[in-house]
């Protein structure tokens, strides 16, 4: 087969991988296998041989998008494992391996892997679009507790696209990186794209807590309690922002609601 058909052919793959729901900006890393198509070729396949390879690469690819949008992550890295075996010298396993790593918090193994998918694009002229690449090491750098490595590559990732779970990630960074302020206007950002995120809410209560803005740390436990009015946590939070407010009826109140919530002693 002349080069210009292999070309035809990889064009064709990220056709069907788009018609399949494979979108670059998927968080999930789905989008890797459109990827996968301009890296090979790249390459310049020559013969049947090499078609038969990125055939068998392509359907790795998209069995293990599979297996990473149901959760499997146990099996993604066996079957990364064999991928890298298989087709050496191919970036894709090394990137779904370290993705898997990463769900299952096992930072500095994910890191690895993503650092060497990223050599290898790089080292091939093929662009990273994935955003979710450098979501992940951030989420590694800061299990690590590396902030300022974690804080460059969200901020890479951010300029993939904005998320709600970025600016989230990027706030808990500024945080430990001392920034709280900043830290705080991420977690508006991230409430902006959904007023009804509950932790994005606490995020930014514990933000105000940090700077004694006690007040209004309040509103956005009560922002909490609209948001789930039946879970306790809340309760009990507000609770501890009302006693060192100096407010000791209303943190009672709190307290008596979040134990009879959870039907036992609440842990604040």
């Amino acid at each position: 087969m002349r080069l210009a058909h292999y070309w035809l052919l990889a064009k064709a793959f990220v056709f069907a991988f788009a018609l399949i729901g494979i979108d670059s900006s998927d968080s999930s890393g789905s989008g890797s296998s459109g990827c996968l198509a301009r890296e090979l070729a790249s390459k310049g396949a020559a013969d049947d041989r090499a078609k038969n390879e990125f055939l068998k690469l392509a359907a790795y690819c998209e069995k293990t998008r599979k297996l990473l949008m149901s959760s499997r992550f146990q099996q993604v890295v066996k079957e990364a494992d064999g991928a890298i075996k298989d087709f050496p010298g191919q970036a894709m396993p090394y990137y779904f391996r370290g993705v898997a790593y990463t769900e299952l918090n096992e930072a500095k193994a994910g890191l690895a892997d993503l650092e060497v998918f990223e050599r290898m694009q790089t080292r091939a002229k093929i662009p990273i679009v994935e955003g979710y690449v450098f979501d992940c090491k951030a989420r590694n750098f800061a299990e690590l507790g590396q902030w300022q490595k974690a804080l460059f590559e969200v901020e890479k990732a951010q300029k993939s696209g904005s998320s709600l779970e970025r600016f989230k990630l990027k706030g808990q960074i500024l945080r430990n990186l001392g920034r709280e302020e900043e830290a705080a206007q991420e977690f508006i950002k991230a409430l902006k794209i959904d007023p009804k995120h509950y932790w994005s809410a606490y995020e930014l209560a514990r933000s105000y807590e940090n700077r004694k803005m006690y007040d209004k740390a309040v509103e956005s436990a009560s922002q909490m309690i609209k948001i789930r009015p039946t879970e306790p946590y809340a309760y009990g939070y507000r609770a501890q922002l009302f006693k060192k407010m100096g407010k000791a009826k209303e943190a009672l109140k709190d307290e008596q609601s979040a134990k009879q919530m959870a039907q036992s002693e609440f842990p604040f």
